[in-house]
C-alpha cells in the first residue's frame, strides 16, 4: 500500500524546495522518491493544490468526462444487445439485418 502524507507536511517540502534546497537533498533526507517529490512542487507551485482534480485542464476535465459518458453509452448498447439476442423473434430478424444465418440464443 502505498504511504500517504499530510499536507501540511508535503507543503513543508515544497517550501525546502522554493527555498532552494535540492530534490536530490530532500529526496535522501526524507527518504521520498524523487518523483514523489517532483509531483508536489509541480501540483503545488501550479495551483497550490497537491489534488490531481485541482492540476488538470478544462480540457483534460472533459475528455475524461467523454471518456466515462462512452463506456456507459457502450454498456448500455451491450446490455441492449444481449437482451435483443435473447429474445427469440427478434433474433431472426437480427441475424437477416447482420447476414447471418443463425445467431445463438444467450443463457
Amino acid at each position: 500500500m502505498a504511504k500517504r502524507y499530510e499536507e501540511e507536511f508535503k507543503k513543508q517540502i515544497v517550501s525546502l524546495y522554493n527555498n532552494g534546497k535540492s530534490l536530490a537533498e530532500i529526496s535522501r533526507e526524507y527518504k521520498i522518491a524523487k518523483s514523489t517529490v517532483k509531483v508536489w512542487i509541480e501540483r503545488y507551485n501550479k495551483t497550490e493544490s497537491f489534488n490531481i482534480n485541482d492540476n488538470r485542464t478544462e480540457e483534460k476535465k472533459e475528455i475524461i468526462a467523454l471518456r466515462k459518458r462512452l463506456k456507459e453509452l457502450e454498456m448500455e448498447y451491450v446490455n441492449k444487445m444481449i437482451f435483443y439476442l435473447n429474445t427469440d423473434t427478434k433474433s431472426s430478424q437480427l441475424s437477416s439485418t447482420l447476414k447471418y444465418k443463425s445467431l445463438p440464443t444467450l443463457t
